[in-house]
């Protein structure tokens, strides 16, 4: 132990070495050693990676910078097990995705500053968890590359593509035509005619999604191949009480008896909401049919508790006996604006009370699970590699979970990019530690490099920032 520490030190006297004592990254952070380090976050050259003072303290040689010694190394190697989850919220899953485009390209940003390559934000995920819209984000998010099949095939921009279309007008802004969301929410006047808006029949066809899901490469692969664990949130009807139950439809499931369903069935299956599209019928492995709706039923249209839960199920190696070991990012399709009038709630009946029960059964779940969730980790502070970050704007007006209008939608867009102009600082920590994450992952995965494995994982335990990848 004796010897180990004294080669870390070593090791590090001569990192310190080589900092200067002014110089200052693109963000303004610096990247050099003041006598103490203590309540501030630095930098390791090369890769850049911060340094959070509430970690694991090291012993430490003296430092020759203005002949003071330093007593402690306070390292942060950043987050254990990341998660994330995605709400649902039909045509406002656009919301969603553009939350995770800014996340992505911070991410790529930090990436290609510190030297390490490029990569798609969901690889610095250990599990991803959706819910209806949320489930399609992940699908696409999570569908293997034809190159490699530990790799994803589509990066968040690809996604935004999905709401958006690709026509632009002059000025650079989306004009919606073409775009494959909100084709999902069209419908002819025969279909109007025939299910009486809705009355008698489902309102819209499920063809125009099934097609764009098939388009992204998800007809084609199995929902065991997603490139990260997935798992996606959907309500199964049955003929016992109380009629319906939840199903969580899992990657990492290998041989259940849903283990054949293929990506784009478990995605419509969880995005089934009942009045807007029918119900969705799978054969299991046993050839017996299966009838699901939209998850938004179970109450886990926010599902961060059942990332959570799923997480302790099986990541309990990544955790390390402690279940608050989580980085996880919760992204919402917006926080709905539901008004009531509690004095002329008195006297409603069926008729009154039919429209807020539909859109309050999907908006309280959401906001208790929110709440429960900022109970047990309590409030982030940027910096932190374990915690809870909730990121959704409030919406300052009714939006409709099928208005997919232009109008609509340059709506949704505008409330989102403001959203993300307000918390830049919470996304680029959060893209921060995301790079750690992604850089542990890389090396506790690189193939037929034990060595490489065993060194990190000496390291981690030293509480030692891990150079594997510096250069």
């Amino acid at each position: 132990m004796i010897r180990r520490l004294f080669a870390i030190g070593a090791f590090m006297l001569v990192s310190v070495s080589a900092w200067s004592s002014d110089d200052v990254d693109k963000f303004g952070l610096p990247v050099k050693v003041l006598p103490t380090l203590s309540n501030s976050t630095y930098q390791m050259p090369h890769v850049g990676l911060r340094l959070e003072s509430d970690c694991v303290p090291i012993p430490m040689a003296s430092s020759s910078h203005d002949g003071t010694e330093t007593e402690l190394v306070s390292v942060d190697l950043g987050p254990k097990c990341a998660l994330l989850a995605l709400d649902g919220g039909g045509i406002r899953g656009y919301i969603e995705a553009l939350i995770l485009n800014s996340m992505e390209l911070k991410f790529k940003q930090i990436l290609a500053q510190r030297g390490l390559g490029d990569a798609k934000l969901i690889e610095a995920f250990d599990l991803v968890v959706g819910t209806s819209a949320g489930a399609i984000a992940a699908g696409c998010l999570t569908v293997p590359s034809t190159d490699n099949p530990k790799k994803p095939r589509h990066d968040v921009a690809a996604l935004l593509a999905f709401f958006e279309g690709s026509e632009r007008d002059a000025g650079g802004e989306p004009t919606f035509e073409g775009s494959k969301a909100s084709s999902m929410f069209t419908r002819t006047w025969t279909q109007c005619f025939f299910s009486l808006f809705g009355l008698l029949d489902e309102k819209y066809s499920t063809q125009p999604l099934s097609k764009a899901l098939k388009s992204y490469g998800l007809k084609d692969a199995f929902l065991t191949q997603a490139c990260v664990p997935t798992a996606m949130v959907t309500s199964e009807i049955t003929d016992t009480e109380p009629g319906c139950q939840p199903v969580y439809l899992r990657s990492y499931d290998k041989d259940g008896p849903l283990s054949n369903m293929s990506m784009r069935a478990a995605t419509l299956c969880s995005g089934a909401a009942p009045t807007y599209f029918e119900r969705v019928c799978v054969l299991d492995a046993n050839d017996e049919p299966r009838y699901f709706v939209d998850g938004g039923l179970t109450g886990a249209n926010n599902p961060g508790p059942v990332a959570e839960a799923e997480a302790i199920k099986v990541l309990p190696h990544l955790l390390d006996g402690d279940k608050s070991n989580m980085f996880l990012v919760s992204v919402g399709t917006g926080v709905a604006k539901v008004m009531l009038d509690g004095e002329r709630a008195a006297n409603w009946g069926l008729a009154a009370w039919v429209r807020p029960v539909i859109d309050l059964s999907l908006a309280l779940p959401t906001l208790t699970n929110d709440m429960n969730l900022r109970a047990r980790f309590g409030d982030y502070t940027p910096g932190q590699s374990k915690g809870y970050i909730r990121l959704t704007p409030p919406l300052a007006h009714e939006s409709p979970l099928d208005d997919a209008r232009p109008a609509a939608m340059q709506m949704l867009r505008r409330t989102a990019l403001q959203y993300i102009a307000d918390n830049q600082d919470t996304i680029h920590a959060t893209a921060e530690q995301l790079v750690l994450r992604y850089i542990a992952k890389q090396a506790a995965d690189a193939p037929g490099k034990k060595e490489v494995r065993r060194a990190f994982r000496a390291e981690r335990e030293q509480g030692h920032q891990s150079q594997l990848f510096a250069g």
